[in-house]
């Protein structure tokens, strides 16, 4: 009698798991808050059966969200379609997106948005995202190796970590606020603009397609160099301002940097106290994004702690000059 209870128990713990995992999801206001998603999602004809629910097959049916330019300003819920492939959500009016709940996830657009934060770590399938006309101050893709295109130029960028995307073939990061970008394990990289920005050295020693454009003759284009063909895949474009380095080769910079602003370390525009705490940062081995131009104060060549003692000095108001 025993064995039959606990056969029965374990026989029903099964079918309220199933039932579980099978649950629907309703496409109301609580699942899907932004009003013109969940229109979206019901014009779309993802509730094939029109009973107002998205059961799990359905779900599971759901590659491709095309809801751009509609005016959405939150994509709760999107985490749902866990089977999704391709998201084009450009034009709206986020500020946010969080893309944790779809690990499957190829392709993404989401730019001309108002995006002040993108969350992809939990997207290792990601090959292209598209985020450009934005107002992201910090975008990390360093969890998705597969990334081959990346587009984020015209955001407020002062960190970017495309460290461990060793397929990454195209960047296109120019006129943010960078001021340093590490390429040393983007070896596919083919096409990359990063004009626009306050990056005073460049090694691309590790981008060989890259090191063998700078043996060609470059095109001058005013204020930054173009090598390659910018219409093709193939092209590196980078201030004149820039030093790049390649091997032994060193490209000198052909104009000087914009106006240094003294002991400006984080590149805000003016001299206070996060300056001093971002090279301190920088000193206990963070990544502060700090311009060491402006963070050298003390008129030698190395950037130390009293440079942060100096800016301190100078922004409680005390005799310190700063170089």
């Amino acid at each position: 009698m025993k064995k039959w209870l606990l056969y029965l128990a374990c026989v029903l713990l099964i079918l309220g798991l199933a039932a579980a995992a099978r649950a629907d999801v309703a496409i109301d206001e609580t699942n899907f808050p932004d009003a013109a998603f969940r229109q979206n999602i019901l014009d779309r004809g993802y509730d094939a059966d029109g009973n107002g629910s998205l059961s799990g097959e359905e779900l599971e049916n759901v590659a491709a969200i095309n809801c751009a330019n509609l005016g959405i300003s939150d994509l709760t819920g999107i985490g749902h379609f866990s089977a999704l492939h391709t998201l084009y959500c450009r034009g709206n009016a986020l500020t946010a997106l969080d893309l944790s709940g779809n690990p499957a996830l190829e392709t993404l657009s989401c730019g001309e948005n108002r995006l002040i934060s993108l969350n992809v770590s939990g997207n290792a399938e990601l090959k292209q995202l598209e985020c450009v006309g934005n107002q992201l101050t910090e975008l990390d893709v360093g969890t998705c190796p597969l990334l081959s295109g990346l587009w984020c130029y015209q955001n407020q960028l002062t960190k970017l970590n495309v460290r461990g995307c060793g397929a990454l073939e195209e960047l296109y990061c120019d006129f943010n606020r960078l001021t340093a970008l590490d390429l040393s394990t983007n070896t596919s990289l083919t096409g990359f603009v990063c004009i626009g920005n306050r990056i005073a050295e460049l090694d691309v020693s590790a981008c060989p397609t890259l090191g063998g454009l700078l043996d060609t003759e470059p095109h001058d284009m005013e204020t930054y160099w173009t090598y390659g063909n910018p219409q093709s895949e193939t092209a590196f474009l980078f201030d004149k301002t820039t030093r790049v380095i390649c091997g032994d080769t060193v490209i000198e910079p052909t104009e000087p940097a914009a106006d240094r602003v003294p002991g400006d370390a984080d590149g805000n525009g003016e001299t206070d106290m996060s300056d001093a705490l971002c090279v301190l940062q920088h000193l206990c081995g963070q990544d502060s994004g700090m311009i060491e131009a402006n963070a050298n104060v003390n008129g030698d060549e190395t950037v130390d702690t009293e440079d942060a003692v100096l800016i301190l000095q100078y922004v409680c108001g005390w005799d310190a000059e700063l170089l």
